[in-house]
């Protein structure tokens, strides 16, 4: 399908081209914003979101003075996602989450922290295929092996895997390289990481399942995956066709920039 586009000039000359639906970070101290031309709103004060069918002149919006993208790092959390996926009964496809945030962001590396079967283990060959998935698509993998630990009481060997000081660790010493750091967990033992972003000037943005997230990550900038589900659930099956990927662009882009600007 054809869409119309419009094209948007700013007062310093710049030049920006964008389709009807696409939200900017709109000023509302100067006039009403129409509310069927609102997108979403901003956790701002006196702006929202607003398409760019709606913008007026002498509309103030927020637009990147060097039209550089904000460079972020990706520290995503197995365990965490695998217990979400259990619990909920569907997978996030970490490559489609990792291309979503390529549009807005400017991905400077992607991190996925596991921890490994033992090669007796009937699970090491599929984690082992995993792995080499995950390394074609450009994404690092930080394992470490799965401890076993023989349980009396019941007679069998209990699994655990343990990434977090890994990970809290690679996020506090890759902060000062990268403007925003997406950690794709709902364990509430990273909520301290905030307090370090702070004290640096830098944004973390927790992803997870909205009823896997700790109320202490609620607190902070944070997505919702089940808000964007339809768009990066794992279905080999799927392909997004053009037109349907832009409409995704266009309905979930706000949920991550206003988690960000």
């Amino acid at each position: 399908a054809v869409k119309p586009i419009y094209k948007i000039t700013t007062a310093s000359g710049k030049t920006i081209r964008t389709t009807a639906n696409h939200p900017y970070l709109d000023k509302t101290d100067k006039r009403e914003i129409d509310i069927n031309q609102i997108a979403e709103a901003s956790a701002m004060p006196n702006a929202v979101w607003t398409k760019a069918a709606g913008l007026l002149p002498g509309d103030e919006i927020a637009v990147a003075s060097t039209g550089e993208k904000k460079k972020v790092g990706i520290f995503i959390d197995d365990a965490n996602l695998f217990y979400g996926y259990k619990r909920y009964g569907w997978r996030v496809d970490i490559k489609k989450l990792i291309d979503l945030l390529a549009v807005d962001f400017e991905i400077s590396f992607a991190n996925y922290y596991m921890s490994l079967p033992d090669k007796k283990d009937s699970a090491y060959q599929n984690s082992l295929k995993f792995i080499r998935k995950l390394k074609q698509q450009g994404i690092n993998v930080i394992a470490k092996p799965l401890k076993y630990i023989y349980d009396p009481e019941n007679g069998r060997y209990l699994k655990k895997g343990n990434i977090d000081v890994d990970l809290s660790l690679d996020v506090t010493e890759t902060l000062s390289k990268v403007d925003v750091a997406f950690v794709v967990s709902g364990d509430s033992d990273f909520g301290i990481l905030s307090k370090k972003a702070l004290k640096m000037k830098k944004n973390i943005v927790f992803v997870g399942y909205e009823k896997n997230m700790a109320w202490e990550l609620r607190r902070r900038y944070h997505i919702n995956l089940d808000k964007i589900r339809e768009f990066i659930e794992f279905d080999k099956n799927k392909i997004l066709q053009p037109e349907a990927e832009g409409q995704a662009l266009e309905k979930t882009r706000v949920t991550l920039l206003n988690s960000v600007y």
